[in-house]
């Protein structure tokens, strides 16, 4: 016994050394790989049968798709047209198995995504340290997100806009707008995106390489669009008018400013259930909110354009400016669905030196807030006193945005 224990301990410290080696010499490759491990330990991970969440409906509706029936002509879908792979796929397999194939897809999008962020920060000409920050902060992810991370789409456009970040970073601007372009038919918030990237291309390679870039943009949009449309023109119309035309959604900004009066007797919140299948306010009050809320969004979102084409168009400052925008997309609109955090989980931890581990600790603390929000949804949906962990971390999601912000507007020329 006395041998054993000094070998065990001896074993423990050499797989340690070696991963810490991994790290810190192939920080993409361990990323990736601390993924896939923290994948199996989750909820509603690799080896759990718990928490499928949306992942049951994905199942019927790639079943129908199997079976030869068309989306938004055959029947009704709400996702985007980018969506439909990643629903399909899973489908050619055995139905039974459908929850942990498609959750096997989302762990090779969540390695992908980590292991693309990473070698976007190493070309960006970050520091070590913000390599390997990067590449722990990307592994560990699904441990703070938990049941959220494998039962939704969301990682689907979450490794397209790490890769169109990682050719953005490599001066390849049409690849980066053709996945771009993908991203958005997949979910539109990849859009947040387009006018930083615009500023960087027409600043470093000129308004021609530009409008080519938007051109590639456009033409894979359409190539993902435009077939549906020609079959299903008025159920893919449908879809995103409902999209479009969401309220107040009640775990947005503008809707827990107003159960948070409604708590303190000052305003009367009314929950309804809105399209598609959402929480939401109703009341004019809410409904102005919300219009307010996405003018706010995009202003945010351009503000970040403007403050990072009056300093330098670097590459860090590229992420920096990536992370802005994406934080502004998803604290300050009408809608803020659990999941949404999963679009930040790539990119946040890119950005560089001090600015990016704060940045890293107000993320970490809004995934960690959203995991436990989710295991109260009830509570949530019915406007709660856990509606007040609501509107802390939505304040801290704003509080991302504000030291983002900040950054970038600091890093220009005086």
């Amino acid at each position: 016994m006395t041998v054993a224990q000094p070998s065990i301990a001896r074993h423990v410290g050499s797989s340690r050394s070696r991963f810490l080696r991994l790290v810190c010499d192939r920080p993409a490759a361990a990323a990736a790989a601390l993924v896939v491990a923290t994948c199996v330990l989750i909820p509603g991970g690799l080896v759990s049968a718990g928490w499928p969440g949306d992942v049951i409906y994905y199942g019927h509706v790639g079943e129908r798709i199997v079976n030869g029936q068309v989306p938004y002509h055959g029947f009704y879908l709400e996702y985007p047209p980018g969506a439909v792979p990643v629903f399909a796929l899973p489908a050619l397999g055995p139905q039974r198995h459908y929850v942990f194939l498609f959750r096997v897809l989302m762990v090779l999008c969540a390695a992908g995504a980590a292991a693309a962020g990473v070698a976007a920060v190493e070309r960006s000409g970050a520091s070590r340290m913000t390599v390997v920050r990067a590449a722990v902060a990307l592994g560990l992810a699904p441990l703070v997100l938990g049941p959220l991370f494998l039962n939704r789409y969301d990682l689907w456009p979450a490794l397209l806009v790490s890769l169109a970040l990682l050719a953005l970073v490599s001066n390849r601007a049409r690849v980066a707008f053709g996945l771009l372009g993908l991203a958005v038919a997949t979910k539109i918030y990849a859009v947040a995106l387009v006018p930083v990237a615009a500023v960087h291309v027409y600043r470093h390679r000129g308004r021609r390489e530009l409008v080519v870039a938007a051109a590639a943009f456009v033409a894979v949009g359409l190539a993902v669009t435009l077939p549906f449309a020609v079959v299903g023109f008025g159920g893919l119309g449908y879809s995103f008018y409902i999209q479009a035309t969401r309220h107040l959604q009640v775990e947005s900004l503008g809707a827990q400013v107003l159960v948070a009066l409604d708590h303190l007797g000052l305003y009367h919140a009314q929950a309804i259930e809105g399209a598609p299948g959402s929480r939401d306010l109703a009341g004019r009050s809410a409904d102005v909110v919300g219009v307010l809320s996405s003018v706010v969004e995009v202003v945010a979102c351009l503000l970040v354009a403007f403050w990072y084409s009056r300093g330098p168009a670097t590459p860090r400052r590229l992420l920096l400016a990536c992370a802005a925008a994406l934080a502004a997309f998803v604290a300050l609109g009408k809608v803020l669905s659990p999941q949404y955090v999963v679009w930040l989980i790539p990119v946040v931890p890119l950005v560089a030196g001090a600015v990016g581990a704060w940045a890293l600790g107000f993320l970490a603390l809004a995934v960690l807030a959203t995991q436990l929000l989710f295991y109260d949804s009830d509570g949530v949906a019915s406007l709660t006193s856990v509606s007040w962990l609501v509107l802390a971390r939505n304040l801290v999601l704003v509080g991302l945005v504000v030291l983002l912000s900040r950054a970038l507007v600091r890093s220009e020329p005086r």
